[in-house]
């Protein structure tokens, strides 16, 4: 009854000097607490009301949140309902009403078993408050998802508190709140409260920035605008906050519509840079950041300042031609990982040429998809394998394999910005063929580099011609692309099915003479021609008589063009007919002999114009290609001129005689030429390319100790053992072919404190760690902590039975790849330090002849019978192996089902936690390195490619891991800077050490520090110390030691190192 009448008087109102109630632990009922809900609809004087302690239940608490709903009551800043059982039905009409309540301040909530519902109910709700700071929840029985809703409500009522308070400070101080001017220098600065509300949670808060940034430039007079708009640019472009982090970035994490508000303002009308000028501490752009947000803000941060609303243009116009433009660019719809990201746009302006390549390569008709529909996602693209598994199920729509062409990622036909656009998508390429024999200095002299140039190149048009029936007709240097080391064919605006009428796009300087006979066709009449010739003979013979010589040299240079055209129009040359051919595979061997001259050559076989190396560039290199009969031997004098080898200089001049004829000469298939010698024998053409290998191989032969002892006196010897390598690789293949195990094994302790590892014996007992190693890279697999994978264990005293056998095998091949300084992962330091490597190799092979006895000698013996006999193809039983060596046969296969074992007590029987990965290749079985690119090499050319020169791994993708840089550098540990010893690998990795001599001791890469990969590098603004972050998200700096002349060229060059690979 009291709190009924208390009721009465207020909603009388007429005390008007009442502003707090306090009606805390007065058993007020639901009917009391409905009465107070009513008066507060009409009271205007109270601010503050206590019922805490009462028994006002759900019904009281949707009283009161009908009572703050209606809003008319906008003077109550607080309300206590602490202790009074409304439970989750009185919380959720409570949070619905401060949707729409805009006074409340404070509430407090404790102990009314509101619950998880509660909780999350006040979380949604309070999106949409701005007011209340302070909202009390405590002894709810909240946990789990609540738990979570309770801490974003945490977040949401400061945020409300830093808007009220940075509002009331803007109201006094304006623009100088967030800004202001450095009196020493002159220049803007941004104030600490704009970094506070840029952290503050979901932006909110930097909807005051957006306002007081706009109305300090709506106030700029007009002639001092844009000089204000430049100095705010350049301040927001250059600054950032104690994280590293510039304001654009911090707002385009944020997901509400206030922060992306601000972000479409600093970019578009003050003309902050979304993408270059700056990134944050992890590298990455305001654009990227955007990308990660909600539709919305994903949706903004595509379109703006982007192509068709998806790519930022990065190389406008990187070729031209009449047909189309490319573009480099990024797809901003893509992440930075995504292979994907960097494309090559071919915008194009003839709509056949358009569809034509469409058709051609999805399939011979349109695809029925959308516009930016992604036709290929098959990434790893090396795997042919993935890619003919995304045609079958539908996500890949490529007619060709991505082996051969580089796959259309998506097409687009749209109208951007008033005009239509006809645009087809691909990876980005590294560098087009005409680019490497310009700058790249191989044509004419790189002969390995020539003939993978040649044979990818021929396997490619084989493709399309053997297994499409079609041919590319446009064959040119432009069209021949390189991704991470494969050459791949573009741009088949051309490409017509094989028996058809020829298009009319074509490059005349790749014309087959056939075609240029009907193209070139001369309009003269053979009567004129042959009347000029007779007038044109009787001047000659005139100007002769008459000592006019220099005329006579005119006229003569006349007559030959003269009867050039007579022999055209005649039609009785070797390349007439009455009509252009239909296609056919001769068409692209002529273009393809046409472009290995020039790789052979370094020089074009026709003159082109300067402008357009395409084309031909008069007529008269016009009447010479229809007038062809041959390649002459003078044209074959430039051809690998410097080479040495007279057997490959003569093979190569018989490729082009076969390519380079007429039409009833020239070869008929691509088959056949790939079956070319110059084609078909790199292996052999390889070796010889080292002078004098042949006078060695007896030596070589002779023993592995020789070969070491020579070892830092001749290379042509590391050229021997390199085919040794191969031979002994290939033949352990061979012997293991049925047994599905990681092949080459080492045993490193545990602890990398331990000096005296070589010696296995003295681990027995102890933890030891067993790793395996890549039988095609020779490099210890790594996890993301940069750490060796493999399996722990107790180094059991019986290991020199168990394991003997296998580890005496693994030594053979690694002290050999020691020698060629192939071991990248276990990381051989460098070539010069390859002798004491081996040396190392050496000490463990001998431990384990004492520790095996005459059984390790076997095996060696039988390591180079295995090399002597290898083949491609060396059959499961050898009857020409002596039951001896077929004994020793049989060891090395228990040796291997006890390396197996280890994998069984770890429960990895697929051996996933050894870094390797299972191939397989014509029956053959390995585990090589867990990367595509690595498991694409065995999948095509299976166990021949074990011992592979380190050249050709790479030219191949191989990613080994080299050394990029290594050196002195201090590093800063707990404030202070030590000196370590400092190795950077390929691929973003690096390991420290306490010293030189300490990391050329590492033989097996295991001792030194190593760190997480590599995901941002900053330079300090000194330019004298750098910062690197890793994927673990811990920094560390770095500076050049003392001993430094220029340190800041040797931070430059760090950085740059560093950052080669992000």
């Amino acid at each position: 009854e009291g709190a009924i009448a208390l009721a009465d008087e207020l909603k009388e109102n007429t005390n008007k000097t009442l502003t707090e109630l306090d009606l805390g632990s007065n058993e007020i009922s639901n009917e009391g607490a409905i009465a107070l809900a009513e008066a507060l609809k009409e009271n205007t004087t109270l601010t503050t009301l206590n019922l805490g302690f009462n028994e006002i239940g759900k019904e009281g608490a949707i009283a009161f949140a009908d009572a703050l709903k209606e809003n008319t009551n906008k003077t109550l800043t607080t309300l206590d309902l602490r202790f009074n059982q409304i439970g989750k039905e009185g919380a959720i009409a409570l949070a619905e009403a401060l949707k729409e309540n805009t006074s409340l301040t404070t509430l407090n909530l404790e102990y009314n078993e509101i619950g998880n519902e509660g909780a999350i109910a006040f979380a949604d709700a309070l999106k949409e408050n701005t007011t209340l700071t302070r909202l009390n929840l405590e002894n709810n029985s909240i946990e789990n998802e609540g738990a979570i809703a309770k801490s974003n409500i945490l977040d949401i009522t400061h945020r409300n508190e830093v808007f009220h308070r940075h509002k009331d400070d803007i109201e006094v101080d304006g623009f100088s709140f967030y800004f202001a001017m450095n009196e020493e220098t002159g220049k803007l600065y941004i104030k600490e409260s704009v970094w506070e509300a840029a952290a503050t949670y979901d932006g909110l808060v930097l909807e005051l920035v957006n306002n007081v940034i706009r109305d300090h430039l709506d106030a700029c007079k007009e002639d001092d605008l844009q000089s204000a708009k430049d100095e705010l640019k350049t301040l927001l472009n250059t600054s950032r906050n104690s994280d590293g982090s510039p304001l654009l970035h911090l707002a385009a994490a944020w997901t509400s519509a206030k922060a992306l508000a601000l972000c479409q303002y600093l970019v578009k009308e003050v003309g902050v840079d979304l993408d270059h000028a700056i990134t944050d501490e992890e590298g990455r752009t305001a654009r990227v950041i955007a990308m990660a947000g909600n539709l919305e803000t994903i949706n903004w941060a595509k379109s703006v300042g982007t192509f068709l609303g998806r790519y930022r243009i990065e190389k406008k116009g990187r070729y031209i031609s009449a047909t189309c433009r490319i573009d480099f660019a990024t797809d901003v719809g893509k992440s930075n990982r995504d292979p994907a990201r960097n494309v090559a746009i071919k915008i194009m302006h003839n709509r056949e040429q358009f569809y034509r390549e469409l058709k051609q390569r999805l399939g011979g008709s349109l695809p029925n998809t959308s516009n930016g529909f992604d036709l290929y996602t098959g990434f790893d693209l090396y795997t042919k394998d993935d890619s003919d598994a995304m045609i079958e199920n539908g996500k890949g729509l490529n007619r060709f394999d991505v082996d051969h062409v580089v796959p259309l990622l998506r097409y687009h036909i749209e109208d951007f910005e008033g005009k239509r656009y006809h645009c087809l998508v691909m990876l980005k390429g590294e560098r087009n063929l005409d680019e490497i024999i310009r700058y790249e200095g191989i044509a004419g002299k790189d002969v390995n580099k020539i003939t993978c140039f040649a044979v990818d190149l021929a396997k490619a048009l084989n493709h399309l011609h053997s297994d499409h029936n079609l041919i590319h007709a446009d064959v040119k240097p432009r069209n021949v692309v390189r991704i991470r080391g494969d050459n791949k064919l573009i741009d088949f605006d051309a490409s017509i099915r094989i028996g058809e009428r020829l298009t009319e796009k074509s490059s005349s300087g790749y014309l087959p003479p056939e075609v240029a006979a009907v193209r070139f066709q001369l309009k003269e009449k053979m009567e004129d021609l042959m009347r000029r010739k007779e007038e044109l003979e009787r001047e000659i013979l005139e100007s002769a008589q008459s000592g006019n010589y220099d005329v006579v040299g005119t006229q003569s240079e006349e007559l030959k063009v003269l009867k050039d055209k007579i022999t055209q129009v005649e039609s009785s040359g070797p390349n007439s007919d009455k009509e252009e051919p239909v296609a056919g595979a001769q068409f692209d061997i002529w273009s393809f002999g046409v472009l290995v001259f020039e790789l052979l050559t370094g020089r074009p076989l026709f003159n082109c114009g300067a402008n357009d190396n395409d084309n031909l560039l008069n007529d008269m290199e016009k009447r010479r290609l229809v007038n062809w009969e041959c390649i002459t031997d003078n044209d074959l004098s430039d051809v690998l001129k410097n080479c040495e080898d007279q057997d490959l200089t003569d093979s190569a001049k018989d490729l082009l005689r076969c390519c380079l004829s007429t039409k009833q000469s020239r070869l008929k298939t691509f088959h056949q030429v790939l079956q070319q010698p110059f084609l078909n024998r790199k292996e052999l053409q390889l070796k010889k390319l080292d002078e004098g290998q042949k006078n060695i191989e007896s030596t070589v032969k002779s023993g592995f100790n020789e070969m070491n002892v020579k070892l830092d006196q001749t290379h042509k010897m590391l050229s021997e053992m390199q085919t040794e390598l191969a031979n002994v690789s290939r033949g352990v293949s061979n012997i293991l072919k049925d047994c599905h195990a990681p092949k080459l094994m080492c045993i490193i302790p545990e602890d990398p404190s331990v000096k005296d590892w070589i010696n296995l014996n003295a681990l027995v007992g102890k933890k030891v760690k067993v790793i395996f190693i890549c039988p095609v890279t020779l490099s210890i697999p790594r996890d993301g902590n940069n750490k060796p994978m493999g399996y722990s264990m107790e180094m059991p005293h019986d290991w020199v039975r168990k394991y003997g056998p296998a580890l005496k095998i693994s030594y053979e091949i690694l002290r050999i790849g020691f020698a060629v300084g192939r071991l990248a992962g276990l990381p051989l330091p460098n070539l010069s330090s390859a002798g004491s490597s081996t040396n190392v190799m050496n000490v463990l092979n001998d431990n384990l002849v004492d520790y095996m006895g005459e059984e390790a000698l076997d095996l060696k013996e039988l390591a180079g019978v295995l090399g002597d006999r290898v083949t491609l193809a060396v059959p499961e039983a050898d009857e020409n192996l002596s039951k001896h060596e077929d004994n020793m046969r049989t060891k090395i296969i228990a040796s291997y089902e006890e390396v197996k074992n280890i994998a069984k007590r770890n429960k990895d029987e697929d051996y996933m936690k050894t870094g390797l990965s299972k191939v397989e290749c014509d029956g053959h079985v390995e585990y090589v390195l867990d990367k595509a690119e690595i498991k694409s090499i065995y999948q095509q050319m299976g166990p021949s490619c074990l011992g592979l020169p380190q050249e050709e791994l790479q030219a191949r993708g191989a990613d080994l891991g080299v050394v990029m840089r290594e050196g002195y550098l201090e590093k800063e540990i707990r404030f202070k800077w030590e000196m370590r010893y400092v190795i950077l690998r390929k691929g973003g990795f690096l390991t420290h050490y306490e010293s030189k001599e300490e990391w050329l001791g590492d033989h097996f890469g295991v001792m030194g520090k190593p760190k997480p990969k590599i995901v941002a590098v900053n330079k300090e603004r000194t330019g004298e110390s750098f910062k690197l972050t890793y994927e673990s998200e811990k920094c560390q700096s770095f500076k050049s030691t003392k001993s430094v002349v220029d340190t800041k060229a040797e931070i430059n060059n760090w950085v740059e190192k560093a950052g080669a690979h992000l």
